[in-house]
């Protein structure tokens, strides 16, 4: 578990170092902390957002089929997913634009 924390806040640092993020360390060390405070559901959820690049937009129902294509939520569990959603979207870490009601965007992971 040790080593699945260090590489989350390695490539948090990363992407500050390579300039992707205008945000200092010390910035990265509280969202480092914030992830690490999720319940596990929800952190698996947070930490997969790492796979895309930071100010991309993703539709709701595309990371839906996601989460669940990767086992984080069970199949057609739609309802559970729009859950862990809001509660990330809550707490900070995905900035959510809505352009209709069929196309939802999600922008700015962690």
């Amino acid at each position: 578990m040790l080593e699945f924390h260090l590489r989350l806040f390695c490539e948090m640092l990363k992407r500050v170092l390579a300039g992707e993020e205008g945000e200092a360390i010390p910035t990265v060390w509280r969202q480092f902390f914030s992830v690490m405070e999720l319940p596990f559901h929800l952190k698996v959820c947070c930490i997969y957002l790492l796979v895309f690049p930071p100010g991309i937009e993703i539709s709701t129902m595309q990371l839906y089929q996601l989460w669940v294509a990767e086992g984080f939520i069970p199949y057609n569990g739609e309802e559970t997913a729009e859950h862990y959603l809001k509660e990330l979207i809550h707490r900070g870490f995905i900035q959510f634009r809505k352009r209709s009601s069929r196309s939802d965007r999600l922008r700015e992971f962690l």
